[in-house]
């Protein structure tokens, strides 16, 4: 058990982007300096959801994730980060977060 839980971070920190366990979960990551983060809301088959929409900037490229749910604390605009999250229909479930210090 302790070795799933490693190797999805290992993979993170080595930056070898998606990562497949077993064929039954599908984990992808991202890295980049968060230019924009903005909480938003969805309908659903459930009523409305939250939605935290993330800009990540990285060597001049930039990509957007919608997150399931208010993450808007764990992604501090300015600083670099590395996330891992599996993708759900509409949105993706965080899974990992690494905020860079310097």
């Amino acid at each position: 058990m302790l070795r799933l839980l490693f190797l999805p971070i290992c993979f993170v920190l080595l930056g070898c982007g998606n990562v497949k366990i077993n064929g039954a979960l599908q984990t992808s990551s991202i890295s980049g300096q968060i230019s924009t983060v903005q909480l938003t809301s969805a309908n659903d088959m459930n009523g409305v959801s939250q939605i935290t929409v993330v800009i990540f900037l990285n060597n001049n490229n930039s990509t957007t994730v919608n997150f399931c749910g208010n993450v808007v604390n764990q992604m501090p605009v300015g600083n670099f980060v590395t996330v891992s999250f599996t993708q759900n229909q509409g949105c993706a479930t965080l899974t990992f977060v690494a905020i860079e210090t310097h």
